[in-house]
């Protein structure tokens, strides 16, 4: 079986995805969340993205922003979700990581 790593990169890549400035959100109405994309999560790895957004508020920050998770949460994180606390799990937390790593780096880049 080949593993959906691309799916686990979009979905964490989606998941940190940033807010439209204010401005054009006074612009054109709405809100926020009117303006970010649909991310589709494969059915194959939604719990594996589930446990990962769960892990929101478990990033080890520097001066420099976010630079990993704190993967001693992740296995109390798997047994709520029952997902065996494996490295297959460990590569597919680290693919999400690594996108919204990423993606956090781009978004702080492009703010200046």
């Amino acid at each position: 079986m080949v593993h959906p790593f691309k799916g686990l990169r979009a979905a964490a890549d989606g998941l940190y995805l940033p807010a439209p400035p204010q401005t054009m959100i006074e612009m054109f109405g709405g809100s926020a969340e009117d303006y970010l994309p649909t991310v589709e999560v494969e059915p194959a790895i939604q719990k594996e993205f589930a446990l990962f957004a769960d892990l929101d508020t478990q990033w080890n920050v520097s001066f420099a922003g976010p630079v990993g998770l704190k993967y001693e949460v992740v296995k109390e994180l798997a047994e709520l979700y029952d997902l065996p606390f494996d490295r297959l799990l460990l590569d597919d937390i680290r693919v999400m990581e690594s996108a919204a790593l990423q993606r956090m780096r781009t978004t702080a880049q492009e703010r200046g």
